[in-house]
Order: C-alpha cells, then sequence, then structure tokens
C-alpha cells in the first residue's frame, strides 16, 4: 500500500515501471513498460514498448530505437500490465 495524505491506495508490485523522464507528443508521461503507437516513414502504424536495455530506454518494435530520439513522436497507449493484448498483430 501507498499512504498519500491520508489515502491508502493498493499498488500491485509487478505493475510498477520506472518513469523515464520523457513525455511523448502528447505530454503524457513515459515510464518502463508502456506500449506505444508511432506513425513510421511509410504511414504505416508500427505499436511497441518500453524497455530499458544496456543501461537506457528504447522503444522496442522490431529494432530498439532510442527512446530520447522518438518520444516527440510517440503516443502512449497503455501498458503491458493492464493492457498486453495492444502488443498483439
Amino acid at each position: 500500500m501507498i499512504r498519500e495524505e491520508g489515502e491508502d491506495h493498493e499498488v500491485r508490485e509487478n505493475s510498477i515501471g520506472q518513469w523515464t523522464g520523457l513525455e511523448d507528443k502528447d505530454g503524457k508521461d513515459i515510464y518502463e513498460g508502456d506500449i506505444y503507437k508511432y506513425i513510421n516513414h511509410r504511414g504505416k502504424i508500427e505499436k511497441g514498448k518500453i524497455e530499458f536495455k544496456i543501461g537506457s530506454f528504447v522503444c522496442k518494435y522490431k529494432t530498439p530505437y532510442p527512446l530520447g530520439s522518438m518520444n516527440d513522436e510517440i503516443v502512449i497507449i497503455g501498458n503491458i500490465h493492464e493492457t498486453p493484448n495492444l502488443l498483439k498483430p
């Protein structure tokens, strides 16, 4: 439980993700485990997840891209804990 000014909030430990310190193109905070969508240079929508790999956060689709180079182009649409079905093709 997390206590905040007299209120209790239940937190599922397996749903805790590290904040990246960045926001998506809509100004939403980005966390490890978030699922994003992105329109590639061909106009196709791609979906992937935010991961922490080799000391940095990356956008993982087929190949990881540094998050800092894409955060202003992606939109967070869910996360792997509450909406994992969003990653299904």
